[in-house]
């Protein structure tokens, strides 16, 4: 019996679904309805057919984390429940004004697919530090994070559970039934599970009292044997790589190829990854090794920086910049920002993280200095210049 009452009962259960509404009620329309949009879309086969529907589905996926973005940072204010709604109005606005950039079919040019995916993660990037943006509140940001991370896998796993149960209950209604299930219904069943209840389930846990959070000391000892002694000897064993291979560059005057620069990146971003996993216990006596360690990565990564900046110089002077190699630029310039941070400052705030990436994925979505502008002049010009007619004009 006692085990029995630790499960939560169906009154708590729609208790936490009606809060959760009163706390996100924007984001959890916009799951709402976008959810209903693809059921159509894939009901009557008009996925890649209905264009407007398909820019409406695609302002409330972005709406569900600006809505998010814009309830924390009031909250964190400390405004009022109705006040808050009124502010979420911008959020409106802001994916209206979105709406008239947009053609008719938004996937059919590459640029605007580009420019949705770095909205996507520009938004959630901006959920990791919206919070705890000012102050001093260091651990909170830990705590904060990773209780987003764990409630994410929390609301994956109970989503990949419900989804594999009801397709076996559908799949056995068809074959032991015959019951006629279409192959859409196991599609939209998907649908309804991620658009739905995954972020009911993430939103129902979404940390409150973001002061309190400063106060907790909580590490788990999963996500610290996972990082020490296999994510960290990953991050030595690339290394050793790298450096390696910069070696034989210079000793045989071999510029690296263009797959380089991505191999730098992702090991930057496994390497920092790490950095912030670990940051807690940095704080620690029984751990100054970790602050030895991260001091050392950042300064490791100089050399490898130079080889990056090297690789995308020789990609761009042959074959000019498009948006893909604008993005990589300016990642390159955000970790020379981040390398440089850490090594000089002596506060090693790991909030700058996420600001960096936040900035760069705004930055890149729109303007006369966003990727699509740059790299669009940029190749018009290089045209000019090579071709034979531009020595006349």
């Amino acid at each position: 019996m006692k085990l029995l009452q630790k499960f939560p009962s169906y009154d708590f259960i729609l208790n936490s679904i009606r809060d959760t509404f009163l706390r996100f009620p924007f984001a959890i329309l916009s799951a709402l309805i976008g959810t209903i949009i693809a059921v159509y879309l894939i009901q009557f086969d008009r996925v890649e057919t209905a264009f407007l529907q398909q820019k409406i589905l695609a302002l409330l996926i972005l709406g569900l984390p600006l809505f998010i973005a814009l309830e924390i940072f009031t909250e964190r204010l400390g405004w009022k429940i109705i006040n808050r709604l009124y502010f979420q109005s911008i959020g409106v606005l802001l994916l209206a004004a979105y709406y008239f950039t947009l053609p008719e079919d938004m996937f059919s040019v590459e640029k605007y697919g580009i420019r949705f995916l770095l909205l996507i993660l520009g938004l959630h990037f901006l959920i990791a530090f919206l919070p705890f943006y000012k102050g001093k509140s260091y651990n909170g940001f830990w705590q904060y994070n990773k209780s987003l991370f764990l409630r994410f896998l929390t609301a994956s796993l109970f989503s990949a559970v419900m989804f594999v149960g009801l397709l076996i209950a559908l799949a056995a209604a068809d074959h032991l039934f015959g019951i006629d299930v279409k192959e859409e219904r196991y599609f939209q069943l998907w649908v309804i599970i991620v658009g739905i209840f995954h972020p009911l389930v993430f939103l129902g846990g979404f940390p409150k009292d973001f002061d309190e959070l400063q106060n907790i000391i909580d590490f788990p000892k999963g996500l610290k044997v996972f990082t020490q002694y296999i994510l960290l000897p990953l991050v030595v064993l690339y290394f050793v790589i790298l450096i390696i291979y910069e070696g034989k560059i210079i000793f045989t005057w071999d510029w690296p190829s263009g797959w380089v620069a991505n191999l730098v990146l992702w090991y930057s971003v496994v390497g920092i990854l790490s950095m912030l996993l670990l940051y807690p216990l940095r704080l620690g006596d029984k751990y100054k090794w970790l602050n030895i360690f991260s001091n050392w990565f950042f300064r490791a990564l100089v050399p490898l920086l130079i080889m990056l900046f090297i690789s995308i110089f020789k990609r761009t002077s042959e074959y000019g910049i498009t948006e893909s190699r604008y993005l990589v630029i300016a990642m390159a310039i955000g970790l020379s920002i981040a390398v440089l941070y850490f090594i000089f400052s002596k506060i090693k705030d790991m909030r700058i993280i996420p600001i960096i990436l936040c900035f760069i994925a705004f930055l890149a979505s729109f303007g006369p200095w966003g990727a699509f502008a740059v790299s669009g002049v940029l190749l018009l010009f290089q045209k000019r210049v090579r071709s034979p007619a531009s020595i006349l004009f």
